[in-house]
């Protein structure tokens, strides 16, 4: 796959000191572990591919971020499982939470062709060809190790 380097995304200015994001990990009953998507605007030498994120908005729960936000970019219904915890993203330095979610329907489509490039099923053995291990938050490797 031949890799298109994007001029940086926007900074977020929702928040005075930094954005909170929420991103789904979603797992599907074939041998796949969930959708990522392809985002425009990563910063160059940055995130390429991502499992489906979004900013968490004053007063909502994060776990309802991440189903909206899996839905809204790739066409999947998901329910969310539990919270995986949260870091400071190495590459973007914006603070995430992570929710395990539970696969319930729907192909993955790029439905937001304004943030993403692409949306696929990936394979869980091949999760961490598209997104570097060093970058991806540890509760998903052991997710992806323990399967």
């Amino acid at each position: 796959m031949a890799v298109t380097r994007r001029p940086p995304r926007p900074t977020c200015r929702s928040w005075p000191t930094r954005c909170w994001k929420a991103n789904s990990s979603t797992s599907h009953p074939r041998p796949a572990h969930g959708p990522l998507s392809w985002p425009r605007g990563s910063p160059p030498g940055g995130i390429e591919w991502q499992f489906p994120a979004g900013i968490i908005k004053p007063g909502r729960a994060s776990a309802a971020t991440a189903t909206e936000e899996t839905f809204n970019e790739t066409g999947i219904h998901c329910e969310p499982i539990k919270t995986l915890g949260w870091r400071i993203h190495p590459v973007t330095q914006v603070h995430c939470e992570y929710v395990l979610c539970r696969y319930l329907t729907g192909e993955p489509t790029n439905r937001d062709s304004v943030e993403n490039f692409d949306a696929l099923w990936v394979e869980r053995d091949a999760v961490t060809g598209l997104i570097p291990e060093d970058q991806m938050f540890s509760a998903i490797l052991d997710l992806l190790r323990a399967a």
